[in-house]
């Protein structure tokens, strides 16, 4: 199964994929912080380190396990846009740590091309109430 094609699996009414304004509101939990935990971050330690495990597996204010992991890509629609990782690139580039940790600032995004297959892709579906 393609992406596009899961995709349009879970988006099936009464169903459909958050937008990229609803994903960011959704990972944040509602606060007005740089990363859902606040705005303090360990710039000195790998995220995806088991040092920082609790923090980032911790849920937000909705009750959400969201943005937890630099490898895992989370999608929105339109399937182009992603959040909260870059499926490690930043990691392995020998780039800064505090780099990698803005992967998983709520408002992140990027994109993501579309042909691309990647193990660990999560899209989150809403309930339409039209």
């Amino acid at each position: 199964m393609t992406f596009a094609q899961a995709a349009e699996r879970l988006a099936q009414p009464p169903f459909r994929l958050l937008t990229p304004d609803e994903w960011e509101y959704a990972c944040a939990g509602g606060a007005r912080t740089l990363f859902r935990w606040g705005n303090d971050c360990p710039v000195d330690v790998d995220p995806s380190g088991a040092a920082t495990r609790s923090l980032r597996y911790a849920r937000n204010a909705f009750g959400l396990r969201i943005a937890y992991h630099s490898y895992c890509l989370e999608g929105s629609a339109p399937l182009e846009t992603i959040h909260a990782s870059d499926g490690g690139r930043t990691l392995h580039s020998g780039m800064p740590p505090f780099l990698s940790w803005l992967l998983l600032a709520s408002a992140f995004r990027s994109e993501l091309r579309v042909n691309s297959t990647h193990a660990w892709l999560h899209l989150r579906r809403v309930r339409s109430m039209t």
